[in-house]
């Protein structure tokens, strides 16, 4: 019999390997391993394909990792923290995962306690420590810069000519515009410039005085690799990956914003409520500090709750506001006055002071006043207290208030503290508050049906490749001689495990040609129903997804001019909207159909390209372009005008699903469940995508159910026939 031993790591120890200390193990209650493909399809659940469930008793070396936690007093124990955790067998390692605390078992009639515990692999923890994570919560503050003309061009360049190497560009697109009280845009538009109503306003115009676009017109995207990149190095875990390193993974795009808004707005603004605080007017305090309760804009990531804002960037000016002041007061006395100051401070320091007085009749009994007004009251916004300070990257700026001893009673209920700085950009802006990082990861899964294995020498990393990839790989081993065929054996079509349709949809997205496709068609623009046609199954399944689909369409007055359009149209007006993540392909600087101007500053340059993102990965497109929507449905464009009519046969679907469908669909697949002889080094080594050769025929291993692991044993196993699909195995049942 196998000696298995299971280390854990105490709470509040380091991270090396002196921290872990051995668990005892009842022998009567073994552990036992269940090993499942389908934990590698969905690596943001909290599941493992190594996992169990098993109790440990309360002896003086356990004693040592759980503490007092079972006495129901104690508190030096965190049950809702896991610990990294690994398991030998006969002194070798087996597998590295994190153990949980499930529950106590008390029996104090005969002295005995339990503990309750499982045994996760390293995907569930990647699933709980990414899952509550926004998308916005990210830190890209390296690839903060100025919103310039320079910039702006610079990251149309390709490789390293480009902005950050090109990790962020600006694509030319439509975003909306704002309107006067005509209900004329205010910003130049891109579209051909006319000279007559509708048209006046062009980006085309070529005589003076230009209809220059300006350079906060445009909005960034970030590459996507980067956004992966990220996720995983703020997790802690890396990966292994030729898909995720190629060219076109690195080629495609996040374009996304976290508001509507027709140009881009400093990334450095915020706006904070206060909470409500009493100064102490008996005890005579200098001032009272004004924590800060919650955020509602917070683009850089730099409001602490309840501390105040820190300065994201080195620069100046940063502006500071403070209004909707609601004070609750009482008077002492009948003052004619009634004056105290809200303060901005600087890591502590005062930096700012201005005097307020109440707006409000003044009585001995306590009040409320919401006209906070400046004193004295002669600037233009009255109730509105204005800053502005210098800082370095790091500085806490807070604020604080002082009353004199002529009240009684005084506190400032709410206020809300907003402030923005130099005109800087980091991506962290473009970064939508509703969605999570997980959701960005399974979007990313599902495009290219991605499948995670965890690295059995690295518990935190993963090996990952597209199935298409992934199925053409791993051993071949002859499993034969250890099949018990003495036990039922179970085969069942595999399409028996499906529904009969799969629907594959992108998010329903607000603008022009998103709206104008869903009124047309009532589906959503790239959406894909692959049937099944096997008539005795029922059913449907919809892969969604957190990314909407972009249309591409001519700009204003032109059939040629080709650009997304992020903007949505009311009965006169071309309007903002806050843009759904949507994953796309940067092509690179094209050529315009019609030069159009931007401004440089005061000076206007003609631009005879321009920079394209669309759901294509090359321009110009050809019936050889992969289009990443699932299907590639009709243009808004024609041929005549384009010279390609946006037809394609590749696209997500058909590049990294269709093999999977038609080998999960077919009538020749089989679903077999067997009894096998298998031994603890045979289950380490054995890897989803090895090919077993069994009862003359290759298959593939699907799940492994309730291995005891110490000794061989029979165990059951659930294979999948790979039937007439040429997976690059040989032809024979060498292991």
């Amino acid at each position: 019999m196998s000696q298995i031993s299971l280390y854990a790591q105490q709470q509040g120890a380091g991270t090396s390997y002196s921290s872990f200390i051995e668990i005892d193990l009842f022998e009567s209650e073994p552990i036992k391993v269940s090993k499942s493909v389908q934990d590698l399809f969905e690596p943001q659940a909290n599941t493992s394909s190594f996992s169990q469930t098993f109790r440990v008793p309360n002896t003086t070396p356990n004693g040592l990792f759980f503490k007092a936690v079972f006495n129901v007093n104690s508190l030096d124990f965190d049950a809702t923290q896991y610990a990294s955790a690994y398991i030998n067998v006969d002194g070798a390692f087996f597998i590295a995962g994190n153990i949980r605390l499930q529950n106590i078992i008390r029996n104090d009639f005969k002295g005995r306690i339990e503990y309750e515990v499982i045994f996760m692999g390293e995907t569930s923890t990647f699933g709980s420590i990414v899952g509550p994570r926004d998308l916005s919560s990210l830190n890209f503050s390296r690839y903060a810069h100025n919103l310039t003309y320079l910039n702006v061009t610079k990251s149309w360049q390709p490789g390293a000519a480009g902005l950050y190497n090109g990790d962020i560009v600006y694509p030319l697109a439509e975003y909306g515009y704002d309107y006067d009280t005509n209900n004329q845009p205010i910003q130049t538009t891109l579209s051909v410039y006319t000279g007559a109503p509708g048209g006046l306003k062009g980006f085309t115009k070529n005589t003076v005085p230009y209809n220059n676009l300006e350079p906060n017109q445009l909005k960034p995207a970030i590459r996507s690799k980067v956004v992966w990149d990220q996720i995983f190095s703020e997790a802690g875990f890396t990966y292994t990956s030729t898909f995720l390193n190629s060219a076109l993974f690195k080629s495609l795009y996040l374009m996304s914003t976290n508001t509507a808004s027709s140009v881009q707005t400093p990334s450095v603004a915020f706006e904070a409520i206060t909470d409500e605080v009493y100064y102490p007017t008996s005890s005579g305090s200098p001032q009272q500090t004004l924590p800060l309760l919650s955020k509602s804009v917070d683009y850089a990531n730099a409001v602490i709750i309840p501390t105040g804002y820190k300065a994201p960037y080195t620069g100046s000016p940063y502006t500071f506001v403070v209004e909707d002041i609601i004070v609750e007061y009482q008077l002492a006395g009948s003052p004619t006055t009634a004056n105290w100051s809200i303060l901005l401070l600087r890591n502590g320091t005062v930096v700012g002071s201005q005097q307020a007085y109440l707006n409000a009749s003044f009585s001995p009994n306590v009040d409320y006043a919401q006209n906070v007004n400046v004193f004295p009251p002669t600037t233009p916004n009255p109730n509105r207290f204005t800053f502005s300070a210098s800082a370095t990257a790091g500085d806490i700026f807070s604020l604080a208030f002082t009353a004199p001893n002529k009240y009684n009673l005084f506190a400032i209920q709410q206020a809300t503290f907003s402030g923005s700085g130099p005109s800087i950009m980091d991506p962290a802006a473009i970064m939508p508050f509703q969605y999570k990082q997980l959701e960005f990861i399974k979007a990313i899964n599902d495009r290219f049906k991605l499948v995670w294995e965890p690295d059995p020498e690295n518990a935190k990393n993963f090996y990952i490749e597209p199935w298409k990839d992934w199925v053409t790989g791993g051993e071949e081993r002859d499993w034969s001689d250890i099949l018990d065929e003495s036990k039922d054996i179970s085969i069942t079509p595999l399409f028996y495990t499906q529904p009969r349709e799969l629907i594959f949809k992108d998010s329903e997205e607000g603008d022009i040609y998103n709206f104008l496709y869903k009124q047309q068609t009532k589906e959503t623009f790239g959406e894909l129903k692959q049937d099944s046609n096997i008539e005795i199954l029922t059913g449907s399944k919809t892969i969604s997804s957190l990314f909407a689909p972009t249309p591409l369409a001519p700009i204003g007055n032109s059939n040629t001019f080709i650009i997304p359009h992020f903007a949505k149209d009311s009965e006169t007006k071309r309007e903002p909207i806050q843009i759904k993540p949507r994953l796309l392909f940067y092509n690179g600087l094209v050529t315009a159909p019609i030069p159009w101007r931007m401004a440089n500053g005061a000076f206007s340059v003609l631009q005879t390209q321009y920079p394209l993102i669309s759901s294509f990965d090359k321009f110009p497109f050809n019936s050889n372009s992969l289009d990443i929507n699932w299907t590639n449905n009709a243009q808004y464009w024609t041929f005549n005008n384009v010279g390609f009519s946006g037809r394609t046969s590749k696209t997500a679907y058909t590049e990294y699903w269709k093999r999977w469908f038609d080998f999960t669909f077919s009538p020749y697949s089989r679903v077999m469940t067997a009894t096998f002889s298998l031994t603890d080094s045979e289950i380490a080594k054995l890897r989803f995508n090895d090919k077993i050769w069994v009862k003359d025929a290759w298959w593939m291993v699907q799940e492994i159910k309730d291995y005891v692991l110490g000794a061989r044993q029979n165990v059951r196993v659930t294979l999948l026939k790979i039937g007439e699909f040429n997976y690059g195995i040989g032809t024979g049942g060498d292991s």
